[in-house]
């Protein structure tokens, strides 16, 4: 099964910097595109139709992504491993604190059936919207991410995250 995972801040005319946390980015600069060029995207690039509505949700945080993909596992209604095509400014992957040494020396260790514990992670102030997705797939739960970057988007990727060290001209990553 493949899941679509967007972030709007793809959908701005310069990729800004993680905001510090709790808070939200500067406006300034960082402009939304306009609504039919982002309604153009999504049709033609990610194949959503109007017509054909898909289920999904909304969150606040890129993050929530990964307890709504918790709650359709335990429901029954997505399969591990799953496909990923996240389309973001940014990649989740570890960027800026707390970074990946917590997920590299602590999470990967442990057998797998015993990793995905979110919760003690979000207790401990381990998880949030910068790094979900190394979570994720420190957990197994994803078998193939498709990472969509925004044209203006700065490198953050980890260099131990690439499967191949080559990253195609429309900015797409596999991992």
């Amino acid at each position: 099964m493949r899941v679509l995972d967007i972030d709007l801040d793809f959908f701005l005319a310069d990729c800004c910097e993680p905001a510090p946390a709790g808070a939200r980015p500067d406006v300034a600069g960082h402009e939304p595109w306009q609504a039919e060029n982002v309604r153009y995207f999504l049709e033609k690039n990610c194949g959503l139709d109007k017509k054909r509505k898909i289920p999904g949700r909304v969150f606040e945080t890129h993050d929530g992504a990964l307890q709504f993909w918790q709650e359709l596992i335990a429901a029954g209604q997505l399969s591990v491993p799953f496909e990923v095509t996240h389309i973001d400014a940014h990649s989740d992957l570890g960027i800026g604190r707390p970074g990946p040494g917590f997920v590299l020396n602590s999470v990967l260790p442990l057998n797998p059936a015993e990793r995905a514990d979110i919760k003690r992670y979000y207790e401990m102030k381990h998880l949030d919207e910068a790094n979900y997705l190394l979570f994720v797939l420190a957990f197994r739960w994803i078998s193939r991410l498709e990472n969509v970057r925004n044209p203006k988007s700065r490198p953050d990727i980890p260099q131990f995250a690439f499967r191949c060290e080559n990253e195609n001209p429309c900015g797409c990553g596999e991992y």
